[in-house]
């Protein structure tokens, strides 16, 4: 097979069977396989992929943070609302039954 210009990466050759025949004819340079320059860039490449990666998931760490931090102020928030009105309810009910004690005793000396 012809293999110029082929990119072997992440390929298993485990299986490969090669006649011992066929080496005699191969021709190796220092240029059939991977050179250090690439070799270095794909390095390259890799950490930098890798830093994006860990920047990405520390975004989105902030993020996931900020909004539980939202979530709990929203929740006090509310807390604090149900609280206000459940007093709001209270003094208003403890109106209602002074009125009523009021109106009761009106209609007791109306009666006498």
């Amino acid at each position: 097979s012809n293999l110029i210009g082929v990119d072997l990466t992440r390929t298993i050759l485990s299986e490969i069977i090669i006649d011992e025949k066929a080496f005699s004819t191969i021709e190796i340079s220092e240029h059939t396989f991977m050179n250090k320059s690439k070799l270095e860039r794909g390095k390259g490449k890799k950490k930098e992929l890798r830093k994006k990666k860990e920047l990405r998931k520390k975004k989105e760490l902030r993020k996931k943070k900020e909004l539980e931090k939202k979530k709990e102020l929203e929740k006090k928030k509310e807390l604090e609302k149900k609280k206000v009105i459940t007093k709001e309810q209270e003094e208003l009910n403890k109106i209602l039954q002074d009125m009523q004690k009021v109106l009761d005793e009106g209609r007791k000396k109306n009666l006498s």
